[in-house]
């Protein structure tokens, strides 16, 4: 028996997928590809896997922008 598993469309829409996409969304510059990868290691940007593509949903990094924005400056 096969499962009948949908995702909503808005969360299909909210994925990012590859670390391309995750830079133009954070950074506005796709080329920033290599940051990204430091962020995710480090633990400064949510992301997982699909595979083996890295992924991140918009909600969460627009979350995780908005949660550094609002901790005092070191």
């Amino acid at each position: 028996m096969v499962e009948d598993v949908r995702v909503p469309l808005a969360m299909a829409g909210d994925v990012l997928h590859g670390a391309r996409e995750i830079a133009q969304f954070v950074f506005g510059d796709p080329k920033k590809q290599r940051k990204v990868y430091h962020l995710c290691s480090t633990g400064q940007l949510p992301f997982f896997y699909l595979g083996s593509v890295l992924c991140s949903r918009r909600s969460s990094l627009a979350r995780a922008i908005q949660q550094k924005e609002q901790q005092p400056a070191a």
